[in-house]
């Protein structure tokens, strides 16, 4: 038979989808592979073909085991010989099937990665004639990838006891750095690499800001249509799975929250219950979705971005199977951001964290008792990682089975290599972030992550292609000269602040951070946009990272900084047209002439200087922003404005005409 004949006539197809028959001839050959395609693309497939036509057995590494028995059930179905083994079979039925395989009983034989680190496992399978060894979820093998398995660096040495077979990797979500360290740690020798399905126009690709959770909700029922077929919600945290799935109940849509917390005859019941459409939404973590392999999921639709854009296309990939339209919407908010922030820190907690859980522990001779014994013992960032820190430590013996407190040795943990990971999850959340913000298309930016080679930087399926840039009804041109102020403001704090903060300053608004720093309301960049509200003025400069003027830093606090681009704009080398949503505060006003008001306040300085009193007893910010706006043509205009009375009015009020009739330089 051919490939193609088993297409047709053991699986019903009619052809191959792009890439499939490569991978599938590499394999005939004999040649190792490395397959990256989405999820549904039919990466199974590209493997089940070889293992149905080659003689021996195959091998398949997979960490799913859910997935296994369902894989095994449709390969059954279709008459291959196929089997599992992990640990939902007793030792009985795992020795009898190791025994039909050395017969020849299978010509699949899919295996838990775990099991390589049992006695005797690797050596039983050594004894059988396998003749080529799969690894599915590849990308588990890698450290830099979203999903590592130290069980997955067992493979190697299963696969030399093998005879070292032709070897196959298969991914949905391996980037061109975690495709090369995918090859170095299964030993690949000159590989097909094949990277393909990750533009699907049938998958309509958006991003959409709400305010607070409130919004996010409100969006959440504009949008929600699962129309003639199925949708899933995902969110970030188990009681954001349950209130939201309350509320689209409400809505008039069967839901129901799905995540790991659930018992599994619960778990059960939701899956059954979509299968059957009885369910038309499933609200849910990440817990949902491996297997998932239903044609007619509509909407995919994430309240708050996960953290990085693997996990997001990986879930986003269950939509649309049939090839008919579907929509991928993401509904983000600033806060977002603190939830993947606090997950990264929970997974890679500080050496010194550690260190203070450990002496805490060892202080009380038990390490479990109520953890609340533990609080008054531990600073409050220990106190936060203490569940990462106690995995940590039982990882290196240092808290045994039998609940006593053993000696820490660090150097077991690689603390270097951990603060590395910690370092790599903060630039692919940082990479989610700028799909989220992103003005470009969307399509383009997916195909480019996962390093798909294609000429196209448009499309006719993304929000951005669609509808341009921005929705013009929302939205109105930036001033050049408030572009030019945030510009400023970045570049006179060089890397040194936030987001949130830089936007305070521009603002002339007054938070913690100026507070302690009170030499900040000195600097000409505060108050230099006061007639704006700080969170119009972030989304001005989330914009400006977006567009690639400005750029922040990795790490729990990013600090933002002026890039090239943000220079030459700064220095009237370019230009940029900015749009945002209109500013309801500033909408009441025109805005302040940035220049203006700087010049009034190097007036104001000169004035205080010579009647030795603060700054403030002379006008205020606040009433130099309305001058700078409103420049009033006289004296009664003047007067009408807050914070100017009778007597400053007589005092300075001729200067303060003269500055406001004074030509731009």
């Amino acid at each position: 038979m051919t490939p193609e004949q088993v297409l047709n006539d053991v699986f019903h197809l009619e052809s191959f989808r792009p890439g499939q028959a490569e991978v599938v001839a590499a394999q005939m050959s004999g040649r190792d592979v490395l397959a990256v395609a989405p999820t549904g693309s039919g990466k199974s497939l590209s493997y089940w073909v070889p293992a149905i036509l080659g003689d021996g057995l195959t091998v398949v590494v997979s960490p799913l085991i859910a997935l296994m028995k369902d894989q095994v059930d449709r390969l059954a179905g279709h008459g291959v010989r196929a089997a599992f083994i992990n640990s939902t079979l007793g030792s009985a039925e795992q020795r009898g099937r190791l025994e039909a395989a050395s017969r020849g009983a299978y010509q699949l034989l899919y295996v838990a990665p775990e099991r390589f680190s049992r006695p005797g496992f690797t050596a039983r399978l050594a004894a059988l004639a396998v003749r080529r060894f799969i690894v599915d979820e590849a990308h588990c093998i890698s450290s830099w990838g979203h999903d590592f398995r130290p069980d997955y660096r067992l493979i190697g040495g299963a696969m030399e006891a093998c005879g070292r077979p032709p070897i196959g990797a298969f991914t949905a979500t391996a980037t061109p750095d975690v495709r090369v360290d995918i090859a170095s740690n299964l030993g690949l020798r000159d590989p097909l690499v094949m990277v393909t399905g990750f533009n699907r126009p049938n998958l309509k690709l958006a991003a959409v800001a709400a305010r607070g959770r409130e919004g996010r909700i409100e969006e959440l029922r504009r949008r929600l249509n699962p129309g003639d077929g199925r949708a899933l919600v995902y969110t970030g945290t188990v009681k954001g799975a349950e209130d939201t799935a309350a509320a689209i109940s409400r809505w008039g849509f069967p839901a129901a929250a799905y995540h790991g917390r659930l018992p599994d005859v619960s778990r059960r019941r939701i899956q059954e219950g979509f299968a059957a459409r009885d369910l038309r939404v499933v609200v849910a973590t990440s817990a949902f979705g491996m297997g998932v392999d239903f044609p007619d999921i509509r909407q995919v639709i994430h309240v708050g971005y996960p953290g990085s854009v693997e996990a997001y296309y990986q879930e986003v990939g269950r939509a649309g199977r049939d090839g008919r339209p579907a929509l991928c919407l993401l509904i983000h908010s600033a806060k977002d951001r603190d939830l993947q922030v606090y997950f990264i820190e929970m997974a890679f907690p500080e050496l010194s964290d550690v260190i203070s859980a450990h002496t805490a522990y060892s202080r009380l001779g038990v390490w479990n008792s109520d953890p609340e014994e533990l609080r008054a013992l531990l600073p409050d960032s220990a106190w936060r990682s203490l569940e990462a820190s106690k995995r940590l430590l039982q990882t290196a013996g240092a808290l045994r089975s039998d609940g006593s407190v053993g000696p820490f040795d660090p150097p077991r943990l690689d603390f270097p290599q951990r603060a590395a990971l910690k370092r790599h999850a903060y630039t692919k959340l940082a990479k989610m972030i700028a799909f989220a913000q992103l003005r470009s298309c969307r399509h383009a930016y997916i195909t480019d992550y996962f390093g798909e080679p294609t000429a196209e930087r448009s499309c006719r399926s993304c929000d951005n292609c669609e509808h341009g840039a921005v929705a013009a009804d929302k939205t109105s041109q930036v001033d050049a000269r408030f572009t030019r102020a945030a510009l400023a403001g970045a570049a006179r704090f060089s890397s040194r602040v936030g987001i949130v903060n830089l936007a305070a300053i521009l603002a002339g608004k007054a938070n913690r951070f100026i507070r302690d720093q009170p030499w900040v309301v000195n600097v000409p960049a505060y108050g230099s946009m006061s007639e704006w509200s700080p969170a119009w003025i972030r989304r001005l400069l989330e914009e400006l990272v977006a567009a690639g003027c400005l750029a922040q830093s990795s790490g729990q606090y990013p600090m933002v900084g002026l890039t090239e681009r943000g220079r030459a704009i700064l220095g009237g080398l370019e230009t940029i047209e900015v749009a945002i949503e209109q500013d309801h505060q500033a909408a009441l006003s025109p805005g302040p002439d940035p220049v203006l008001f700087q010049r009034l306040r190097a007036w104001r300085a000169e004035v205080a200087r010579r009647q030795g009193v603060p700054a403030y007893v002379v006008f205020h910010d606040r009433t130099l922003s309305e001058l700078a706006a409103r420049r009033p043509a006289d004296l009664v205009a003047m007067g009408t404005l807050p914070g100017i009375g009778r007597s400053k009015l007589e005092r300075y009020g001729a200067a303060v005409l003269e500055i406001l009739a004074a030509p731009d330089d």
